[in-house]
Formats: structure tokens, C-alpha cells, sequence
């Protein structure tokens, strides 16, 4: 059964390199929209947060704080996490409301 990561990354400076090594591995990525962009740029196969949460539009939360997500990364027997590569973004940013 394949292993699960999750992307979601303020800065994807070394994304391309994590995300290969896991792929070589046998493992599926799932990546927030902005690191899906940088990973298939890189050819590599990556899927949208779409897949996991079904939303496909701008929600009024970013899509980690989806119920699906939650259940994803807790003992879900339907679809698992298993990795979570999280780079949160700066303070000076703002507050990031999936927390530290």
C-alpha cells in the first residue's frame, strides 16, 4: 500500500529534492496549490489538496483546515496521511491560523 506526504510550504526552496527522494520511495504526494505548481514543473507526480477536501473554488479557510483533512491525518481507515512536510510562513506575514 503506498505511503501518503503532505506539502504544504511557505518556501519550496528544497520541495523538488524531498519530494524525489519520496516519490523513488513509492510514496504519493498530496501538495497545497502553489507547492503542486513547483512539483510538476519538476515533472514529478503530485496531487491537488482537491482530491483529499473536493473543493475546487476559494474557500473561506485555507484547505489543511478541511474536516477531510483532519480525518486524513488522524486514524482514518478510508485515506491516510502519513508525512506532513509543513514549512509555515513567516510571523511578519500574519497569523497563521493552522497554528505553530
Amino acid at each position: 500500500m503506498s505511503q501518503n506526504a503532505l506539502f504544504t510550504l511557505d518556501d519550496t526552496t528544497r520541495a523538488v529534492e524531498f519530494a524525489t527522494i519520496l516519490v523513488a520511495s513509492g510514496w504519493t504526494i498530496y501538495a497545497s496549490d502553489e507547492t503542486v505548481e513547483v512539483l510538476r514543473r519538476a515533472n514529478l507526480p503530485v496531487h491537488s489538496l482537491v482530491e483529499i477536501t473536493g473543493l475546487d473554488s476559494e474557500f473561506p479557510f485555507p484547505p489543511t483546515l478541511h474536516p477531510a483533512m483532519e480525518a486524513s491525518l488522524t486514524l482514518s481507515d478510508q485515506f491516510r496521511i502519513d508525512l506532513v512536510y509543513c514549512l509555515n510562513y513567516p510571523l511578519e506575514t500574519g497569523l497563521d491560523i493552522g497554528g505553530r
